[in-house]
């Protein structure tokens, strides 16, 4: 799909590995972000695009992950939230939910139960970043995490034993990195060259 006068020599760091990669690789979504990005390292006008981490960084994706990174392309943050019940005594508290957010609700994942570990994965390798202790300030985006894992209920049963005396409300946000964006614009797909 790259016109001849477009075409330029793939650096080895990357070629090399994702032939090697793309030779065993079973899952198409998998494969297609290793051929995209051959395509992004094939071209003049995206050459720029293809950093040799990258290869490594797809190797390193599951399905679920690379489902979520496609559905990140044109977002900057995904709210998340924390509730806390807050215990009587010891002024301690116990975490009931740590960064819910509405990903595996707003994308098909094989496993959705690992949302957690999937995100924690993401940050690891640099693509998300977590704020700790800050949060956006509309509540709106907020809200329907809230609602989806029903705080008030939640609150409503913490509450009505001796142990909690509150359970309140954390807000976050991951943040997708500047490396995580140009991975992401790595792997476009091939029709966005044409």
């Amino acid at each position: 799909s790259i016109p001849e006068e477009k075409l330029c020599e793939v650096n080895p760091q990357i070629g090399t590995p994702l032939i090697e990669k793309l030779s065993y690789t079973t899952n198409d979504e998998i494969a297609d972000l290793f051929t995209n990005l051959l395509i992004k390292a094939s071209s003049t006008e995206t050459v720029n695009l293809a950093h040799p981490a990258f290869v490594q960084l797809i190797e390193r994706l599951s399905v679920d992950e690379a489902r979520i990174v496609k559905h990140l392309l044109h977002k900057d943050i995904i709210p998340c939230i924390s509730f806390r019940a807050q215990l009587n005594q010891w002024g301690g508290f116990q975490e009931i939910l740590r960064n819910g957010s509405l990903l595996q609700f707003e994308i098909e994942l094989l496993f959705p139960q690992n949302i957690k570990t999937y995100l924690d994965n993401l940050t690891s390798m640099g693509i998300l970043d977590i704020s700790h202790g800050m949060h956006k300030k509309s509540e709106e985006i907020y809200n329907p995490i809230c609602e989806k894992y029903n705080y008030e209920m939640v609150k409503e049963n913490y509450t009505k034993t001796n142990a909690f005396k509150d359970v309140t409300k954390h807000k976050s946000y991951y943040q997708i990195t500047d490396f995580g964006k140009a991975f992401n614009e790595s792997k476009i797909s091939r029709e966005k060259l044409q």
